[in-house]
């Protein structure tokens, strides 16, 4: 049983370099990104390092020999990451297990701890305090070089630091927190999965409920009877998204869609969700669903359904089934061609085994609306009790 009660408490501080048995960042093997493998060992870079998690998306690997090369910056279970560069510096998180073998980029600092002196789990928890936050942030625009965090700078890093007991027990709290987190995170991508194998089955292998095995031949291959090849635009429409500047998307209201996700929030909504954004600029090609009303910045395009049925759960699976990277730009600028995508030729079937894979894919959609919920519920009060925690404004007793 947990119980947190306010207290006041008699914590030290100590310099983190005093705490760790290692604070270093890696480097680029030689030739750089064309020295890259399709698989290996991994290559921990600054995009993978995200606040309280860690992103696969991008992630490099090299060989054993050029891993060989980097073995002083070998990253090693319990080491916590940190940004040192860029717009992402501090970004703070631990690497799960399984990307291990890994070693880390130069744009990226291993923070080893001594475990006798300081718990892994509550360094992660202490850098990403929204208060020392702010304060990694100030040093690393203080130096001669914009945004960047030095060896010495992390090395002297004050840290407050309560018994290790304590330390613990606080990164078990936290921890738990963000164990439910995950847990509801891959349990949305388990349902997501399964509507997608499920359209699969049925439009691209056709075992469809009511399938009757007859089929006619098409420009694309054989078809079920009564289904039909047409343009993508006889089914849905892409419309643009509306520019916003950065200022107003604000911390409240509607989220705001830029081609990578989520970018911010604003008091007004442009779309009525459920609904799909599609990268139009940036992350062109990316398809993303939002359960709720939402706001499409001028990077993005949103779908229309020109169905006249229940059809939007059908156009996402059907719009990321397309590597839209393959088409061609419609600027000087790099984006995804309106046109181009709107001219694809794809299987349109009857709109009876749309609407019934539409109502079956619902009812996963809902779940995992009901788990985002759940998600930002948790969250925020991680967020909540994060900062108190740290300042030793709350104790967790009696765990």
């Amino acid at each position: 049983m947990m119980q947190i009660t306010d207290i006041k408490h008699s914590w030290t501080e100590k310099r983190l370099g005093e705490l760790c048995l290692k604070i270093g960042s890696g480097a680029t093997p030689k030739g750089g990104d064309k020295s890259y493998k399709k698989a290996g060992i991994s290559l921990i870079r600054s995009q993978n390092i995200l606040d309280f998690d860690f992103s696969k998306k991008g992630l490099a690997y090299i060989d054993d020999k050029q891993a060989k090369a980097l073995a002083n910056v070998e990253v090693k279970k319990n080491d916590v990451l940190i940004n040192i560069t860029g717009d992402s510096v501090a970004r703070v998180c631990i690497v799960p297990d399984k990307i291990l073998p890994a070693r880390v980029n130069q744009h990226v600092a291993i923070l080893r701890t001594n475990p006798k002196l300081l718990s892994f789990i509550y360094l992660k928890y202490f850098l990403l305090n929204p208060t020392y936050k702010k304060h990694l942030l100030t040093l690393a625009n203080s130096g001669g070089t914009r945004n960047a965090l030095t060896k010495g700078g992390l090395e002297n890093l004050s840290i407050l630091l309560p018994p290790l007991p304590e330390q613990k027990a606080i990164a078990a709290v936290l921890s738990s927190l963000d164990d439910k987190i995950e847990l509801l995170r891959e349990e949305n991508k388990t349902l997501e999965d399964i509507a997608q194998t499920i359209f699969k089955e049925w439009f691209v292998n056709f075992n469809f409920p009511g399938a009757t095995g007859k089929m006619v031949d098409s420009e694309l291959g054989e078809i079920p009877e009564g289904w039909r090849i047409g343009k993508l635009e006889e089914i849905l429409w892409l419309s643009y998204g509306k520019g916003l500047k950065t200022e107003e998307r604000t911390g409240i209201g509607f989220p705001v869609y830029g081609s990578s996700g989520i970018v911010g929030f604003h008091n007004e909504y442009l779309v009525k969700g459920h609904g799909i954004i599609v990268g139009r600029k940036g992350t062109m090609g990316s398809v993303i669903w939002c359960d709720e009303n939402f706001y499409p910045i001028d990077t993005t395009f949103y779908v229309e359904d020109k169905l006249g049925v229940n059809s939007l759960y059908f156009h996402y699976f059907t719009l990321k089934k397309y590597d839209f990277n393959k088409l061609g730009s419609d600027s000087a600028v790099p984006g995804l061609n309106r046109h181009s995508v709107h001219s694809i030729k794809t299987v349109i079937p009857s709109k009876d085994t749309i609407e019934k894979f539409n109502i079956l894919a619902q009812s996963l959609f809902n779940k995992r609306k009901s788990n985002g919920f759940q998600i930002n519920t948790l969250t925020a009060f991680r967020d909540t009790l994060l900062p108190q925690l740290m300042l030793g404004k709350v104790k967790v007793k009696n765990l």
